[in-house]
């Protein structure tokens, strides 16, 4: 079930963003506090309707699952793009457009070679950048190598945790890119203790939606 007015105002509010992000950039340090005032209120609207908007996708599917919060570094497998294919039709794209309003770092984890995901991830840091949204590329030797990913989404989040500039609960490892064994690499490597979202797809002509996926240790007994 998909409420096409909910997605009408989310994509009406998102483009009234692009237009005040915009004027933003123009202004700099003077820009005006009705600006910023509403792009905060825009943003908290755009939450709450993708949460509604959500809701109504799992209730349809009957999923016990959760939107993710607001995430402020993501990890992102990516895959590679069809020439034919546009950016933001790519769920790695989506996954970054849902937390664009408060993402400070991305490291977008693509292959290397001449049939690899390197130019697509080149593409997406490029675009998001007008977010000002810091991307980094780090490239697999072997996309079917679940060893390889798990050593560098591990080392990754030991970059997070020296560098001290990110929260690691506020951090987020999108595992819908990639090939399998980078899938599971990820998961792996964020075990019970780091959480993991998923691009739910719902519809040819909408864009995919995150789930959070979490899962806990068993708690100790009292």
């Amino acid at each position: 079930m998909i409420d096409s007015h909910t997605e009408a105002l989310i994509e009406s509010k998102l483009q009234l963003i692009e237009v005040l992000e915009i004027q933003q950039a123009q202004h700099g340090l003077l820009t005006p506090a009705h600006i910023a005032v509403e792009l905060k209120n825009l943003r908290d609207e755009i939450t709450s309707l993708r949460y509604q908007r959500t809701q109504l996708i799992f209730q349809a599917s009957q999923l016990d699952l959760q939107p993710p919060p607001p995430a402020q570094g993501l990890l992102l497998l990516v895959s590679p793009r069809e020439p034919t294919k546009p950016l933001h039709s790519l769920g790695t794209y989506q996954a970054m457009d849902y937390h664009r309003a408060t993402p400070r770092r991305c490291w977008l984890i693509a292959t290397d070679g001449p049939s690899g995901s390197y130019e697509t991830a080149e593409a997406l840091a490029q675009h998001f950048q007008v977010y000002r949204v810091k991307s980094t590329i780090r490239t697999l030797a072997n996309g079917a190598d679940a060893a390889e990913t798990l050593a560098l989404v591990t080392s990754i989040y030991a970059q997070i945790a020296q560098d001290g500039e990110l929260n690691p609960a506020t951090v987020i490892a999108d595992i819908t890119g990639g090939t399998k064994a980078m899938t599971a690499g990820m998961v792996l490597a964020c075990g019970a203790t780091r959480a993991m979202q998923y691009m739910l797809y719902q519809d040819r002509d909408l864009p995919s939606l995150p789930v959070l996926l979490r899962t806990y240790p068993p708690q100790e007994s009292l």
